[in-house]
This record gives structure tokens, sequence and C-alpha cells, in this order.
């Protein structure tokens, strides 16, 4: 579980999350997230929830994801 809420972040989701295959809950909402949704979170198929909500993430959600 990762929670970093609240936390000013100002950067792109890092690829890397997609390394982390049993994630099972990632909130960053009410950052300053930018860029894209990294298509290697479909990576994490034990994924419950993902929340990105408030930050400044644009683009489409990735392909990879409909396999989720």
């Amino acid at each position: 579980k990762i929670n970093l809420d609240y936390n000013a972040i100002a950067s792109p989701l890092p690829d890397t999350l997609g390394n982390l295959k049993n994630l099972m809950f990632l909130s960053v909402s009410n950052n300053y997230l930018n860029g894209s949704i990294p298509a290697t979170l479909s990576r994490c198929t034990s994924m419950g929830v993902l929340q990105l909500s408030f930050n400044d993430i644009s683009g489409q959600i990735p392909d990879s994801f409909k396999n989720l």
C-alpha cells in the first residue's frame, strides 16, 4: 500500500512503479503530478485501487490497462 496524497509531488509518475507487481493500493491524489499514466502500471496485476485525482496528468489511459 502506498499513499502519497497531499505531498506537493511535482513530477511524472515513474515507470518503475510497474516493477511493484504485488502493489494493491496506490493513491497519489492532490499533488502536482504531470505527464501521462505509465503503461508499466498495468504490470501491477494485484492493483485494486489506483487514485490519481486532482493532479495535472494528461493523455489517455494506456491500452494495456484493458487487461486488468
